[in-house]
């Protein structure tokens, strides 16, 4: 990799350094409110879970944009963690914090979504709101 393309992807990192570091600035803007009515009730708390949800993805970011910054400094960036590879430009200019090749990302993916036990009643998650009988 060239210094020019190490210095391209080092912008681009900290462009969403900056961006996230203000959107979790936010992170007091959930608010717990009243409602007397069930629905609104149901409303609210999903409204909360996803906000927090979203926080918790630009948190694991975060964790994945300072690696990348650490990788570049020990000058083992834009190589693959998984197969010690160069990752593709392509994959680079999509997500320059990526720390594995498309084809280990891939695998990786494959191997966590094999962990999720098939037929477990989910049921109970979210107070037995969310019917998950088709996911069995």
């Amino acid at each position: 990799m060239t210094k020019a393309d190490c210095l391209k992807y080092e912008n681009l990192i900290k462009a969403k350094l900056i961006e996230l570091g203000i959107s979790l600035q936010n992170k007091d803007d959930i608010q717990i409110e009243r409602a007397a009515d069930p629905v609104d009730l149901y409303q609210y708390q999903d409204a909360i879970l996803n906000a927090a949800n979203c926080k918790t993805r630009e948190t694991t970011m975060l964790r994945q944009i300072e690696e990348a910054i650490r990788r570049m400094q020990e000058g083992t960036y834009g190589t693959c963690s998984g197969c010690n590879k160069p990752i593709s430009p392509k994959r680079l200019n999509a997500i320059p914090w990526a720390e594995l090749c498309t084809k280990c990302q891939a695998t990786q993916e494959t191997e966590n979504s094999d962990s999720i036990p098939v037929g477990r009643d989910l049921s109970a998650l979210n107070g037995g709101r969310y019917n998950t009988s088709s996911l069995t």
